[in-house]
């Protein structure tokens, strides 16, 4: 009851509107259906025509451009979190579209200590973590990223795959013997961040590494 009060008088206070277009909306964190429309686009990635050797499978939800492009570039580049609930809107609107099955843990493509420093926080896991949490879903922070690596959108295909390549490691005292993950990303690409991940979680002994990606701008 005053939760409800309390949306009902931060609604009053502050109209809702679309994180895109401005246009007004029924509740905080919504998109305007124009605006939804134009990003979603819930899907599997074809990992072997991206030549993944480890991701079993990849699953994203929305098209890397107009708004969600600028929501995702803000929240990480400009520290604007302001737009973190259109996320979370978004994901528990349309993310039981996207079909997983008997995932033991989840766990999210990891920053390197500087970056995080310099961040304070990581995108993938701002993103994803009130929505896992919901589904009852285990999450652990699995991975650490021992290289400081250089952005991957300012590289080539090649200069990618040998920029990410050995720069993951298994943080210690997790056992996850034939356990089926979930490693989740904010933006898949090429797909060789999730693979490197994926390379690695299986010499620790998982079964099956699946990805979820908020956004792509890959044509398959």
């Amino acid at each position: 009851m005053i939760k409800l009060i309390y949306h009902t008088f931060l609604n009053m206070l502050f109209p809702p509107k679309c994180p895109v277009c401005r246009c007004y909306v029924g509740q905080q964190g919504e998109w305007c259906m124009r605006c939804l429309e134009q990003v979603l686009s819930i899907r599997t990635i074809n990992v072997g025509q991206h030549h993944l050797k480890y991701l079993d499978e990849c699953q994203v939800l929305c098209q890397y451009r107009s708004g969600m492009k600028k929501i995702i570039q803000h929240i990480k580049f400009y520290q604007a979190l302001k737009y973190v609930p259109h996320i979370h809107w978004l994901l528990n609107r349309e993310g039981d579209l996207v079909s997983f099955k008997c995932i033991d843990i989840v766990s999210a493509v990891p920053l390197h200590e500087s970056r995080l420093k310099s961040r304070g926080y990581n995108q993938s896991e701002k993103f994803f973590y009130p929505w896992i949490k919901e589904k009852g879903w285990l999450w652990q922070n699995l991975l650490m990223r021992k290289k400081d690596t250089v952005p991957q959108y300012e590289l080539s295909s090649k200069e990618r795959q040998k920029n990410i390549k050995n720069a993951f490691v298994m943080r210690p005292n997790y056992n996850i013997q034939d356990c089926t993950i979930l490693l989740v990303d904010d933006i898949f690409t090429t797909g060789v961040t999730m693979d490197e991940c994926a390379k690695v979680l299986k010499s620790a002994g998982a079964k099956k590494v699946i990805g979820l990606a908020l956004a792509t701008d890959a044509e398959y």
